[in-house]
């Protein structure tokens, strides 16, 4: 290369690039300039060469391809991995652009893979990641090749997945020792089929339930790469619980072929893994799965009944009304929790006219059965479909005057169809006198409808109860905690023999399956009709003892373990307020997601200033509310400490807020005090 044509190359200059004769010699002054230590000039020939492979003149590309690979060849050799690195961006594109397979595009392949296990063997996780996410791509089709390169990008992958670098990646991925897991998770997705195995033994033996969430989580992403590992070992002698997830996976990331795999394992010796194997084959062959489901019913463990009824009557298998009734009939319909309401809901799902005599004898309790509520009331609810499907107006429902005449208002705002479904999600229940039906402080997933007797509501303060108010029929209870994700505030108990009618949570989400705006219906007749807050405010009444101190401040909040340790990350959040025994503070989480940590273990982190003196409050204790803000878009979370400041009682005209350090992570202190952001109150 003439010395002129060199330092225009290296200057950018695009003729440069046409010589082919000048690219030919390039790779050998590259290659003096290292010898001369002339590391600066090496690495802008090479950034000047990966520069000149995204040219848009296609006619020079071979020439300068040959020359990016004979580049690669000399770094390699000199393990100037560095250098080599920095050509690789720009060498990627190429790759992913480059339409036909040709040994200079192998060889670069090649070195690629080279370069990836040296990065790797390094613990350079996110150095290497580009180049095996666009192995990936290729090899899973998400970028559309030809097979010639998609099979080249698979025999790379498997290369690179060597013993040592498997054993690399799942060290990190267990222990994070160098804290670089998420990397580490990055490639071992990415190199897919070669880590599936791996993970699964790793899967098979791990002690920690968290760990195993992770690993199950990275084979979901791996799809249908990690189908191959997951049937060498679904067929083995393995612990209930491991061959339940494989199925669990399977279920995920396969196709309605891999059905042929999990059917032997509907005869499996473990109920938990034929329910798991059921439900997957539902989810991989849709329709196609009715003929295995009807296969298997007739001889299936009476427990497994159930679930083989829903999934009949999720894909409205008319083939079987005739063994769903003969089940209604049977002695054992009553013995197997959930069998008879299943099967009257999956033939009202079915809309089988055939089942309306034997639905209605069992709401009007005709015949030698006596049927249980809840088998009734999901005949009740299969009658209405049934109804609504085929137009039949002969389907007889029970008697409800009384119910519908003490919640008229309720009633009122719905239509028939959603008042006829919500009646018959109520279950009856009579409790004696004295009977505890809510406790203060544990979590709520029923509503109450009071149709006879008395109840009070009370909380507890101090070993005291103070009653709040006397619940009479009429009355609604428990739609505080119902409606929230929070624990029950008062304690509800029958100071009378009562009758109520109860909305189980579970009901209520199935109602709103076909009629999705019943929830809101009930939740506005609910609190039109008083709540404890506004109850409580009403009566001037206050359950915190402690003043209640609405100050602006940062808190830093973490999640903890039953035996304290932290789980997740450490996020912060804007204090609402604080007292002695609790605080709450607004967080930039999704409701539905803040809503999963009540009656979480959770310690709460801030500094206040008393007077001159810093204060720092670092308390364990309990979520016991979270309410949706903004649309839904954060949340407030309400904690309850284990164990009372005092040292904030009569401190509330002399403090001061600072807020947490930046970046409060995991198991990490917070910085000197001069870096908290200091927020003074007004005088």
């Amino acid at each position: 290369m003439l010395e002129s044509e060199l330092k225009a190359f290296l200057k950018g200059d695009k003729q440069a690039f046409e010589d082919k004769n000048a690219l030919e010699a390039l790779p050998d002054h590259i290659q003096r300039w290292l010898d001369a230590s002339d590391l600066m000039s090496a690495e802008i020939a090479a950034k000047r060469l990966g520069e000149s492979l995204l040219s848009e003149d296609a006619s020079f590309l071979p020439d300068i391809a040959r020359a990016v690979s004979r580049v690669g060849d000399r770094l390699l050799a000199r393990r100037e991995m560095t250098l080599f690195y920095q050509l690789s961006h720009r060498v990627v594109i190429w790759i992913i652009l480059e339409a036909r397979l040709s040994p200079t595009y192998e060889r670069i392949c090649d070195q690629f893979r080279e370069l990836v296990a040296h990065l790797i063997l390094n613990s350079q996780f996110a150095e290497s990641d580009h180049i095996l996410e666009t192995f990936y791509i290729i090899r899973t089709g998400k970028l559309k090749k030809s097979q010639e390169i998609q099979n080249l990008a698979a025999r790379l992958l498997d290369d690179v997945a060597t013993d040592e670098v498997l054993d690399i990646l799942l060290d990190e991925f267990q222990t994070n020792a160098r804290g670089k897991r998420s990397p580490a998770v990055d490639c071992l997705l990415h190199l897919g089929t070669a880590s599936a195995g791996p993970l699964l033994g790793l899967l098979r033996w791990s002690p920690s339930r968290y760990e195993r969430a992770r690993i199950l989580q990275i084979l979901s992403f791996i799809g249908p790469q990690a189908i191959p590992a997951l049937t060498r070992e679904i067929g083995k002698e393995q612990p209930w619980f491991y061959t339940r997830n494989m199925v669990q996976l399977i279920g995920k990331v396969g196709k309605a072929r891999h059905m042929t795999i999990l059917q032997p394992l509907l005869n499996h010796k473990d109920l938990r893994v034929q329910r798991e194997a059921l439900h997957a084959i539902h989810r991989l062959g849709g329709d196609k799965s009715e003929s295995i489901a009807l296969s298997i019913l007739p001889g299936a463990d009476e427990r497994l009944k159930p679930d083989i009824a829903r999934v009949l009557g999720a894909v409205k298998s008319r083939n079987a009304v005739a063994e769903l009734l003969r089940i209604l009939h049977s002695d054992t319909v009553q013995e197997v929790e959930d069998l008879g309401a299943s099967v009257c809901e999956a033939l009202g799902q079915i809309g089988s006219t055939e089942a309306v005599p034997t639905l209605n004898r069992i709401i009007e309790g005709a015949g030698s059965t006596a049927y249980n509520k809840k088998i009734r009331a999901a005949a009740a609810g299969a009658l209405v479909r049934i109804q609504e499907k085929t137009g039949r107006k002969s389907v007889r429902l029970p008697s409800k005057q009384k119910h519908m005449k003490l919640w008229a208002g309720l009633y009122d705002a719905m239509s028939r169809e959603e008042g006829e479904a919500f009646f018959f999600s109520l279950v009856q229940k009579d409790h004696e006198q004295e009977h505890l039906i809510l406790k203060q402080g544990h979590m709520n997933q029923r509503l109450f409808f009071i149709e006879e007797g008395e109840l009070v509501l009370a909380y507890d303060q101090n070993g005291e109860e103070i009653w709040v108010k006397t619940l009479k029929p009429g009355d609604i209870a428990g739609g505080e905690s119902f409606f929230s994700a929070s624990v029950t505030t008062a304690s509800l108990r029958a100071v009378t023999a009562v009758r109520l009618h109860v909305l189980e949570k579970d009901a209520l989400m199935r109602c709103c399956l076909r009629f999705p705006e019943l929830e809101e219906k009930l939740k506005d007749y609910c609190y039109k009709t008083g709540n404890i807050r506004t109850i409580l405010k009403q009566y001037g009444m206050e359950r915190r003892i402690d003043q209640r101190m609405e100050i602006a401040a940062r808190v830093s909040i973490q999640l903890l373990s039953k035996n304290g340790q932290p789980e997740r990350r450490a996020t912060r959040g804007d204090l609402l307020d604080i007292s002695a025994g609790g605080l709450s503070t607004l967080v930039a989480l999704p409701a539905e997601e803040a809503c999963r940590f009540v009656e979480k273990r959770i310690n709460a982190k801030l500094v206040l200033e008393v007077g001159d003196s810093p204060l720092e409050v670092d308390g364990n204790g309990v979520i016991v509310a979270v309410f949706p803000k903004n649309n839904n878009e954060s949340a407030s979370i309400h904690i309850k400490f284990d164990r009372r400041l005092n040292r904030l009682l009569g401190l509330e005209s002399m403090i001061r807020i600072k807020g947490v350090a930046e970046d409060f992570e995991e198991n990490r202190a917070p910085e000197k005090k001069d870096d908290f952001l200091i927020t003074r109150l007004p005088e």
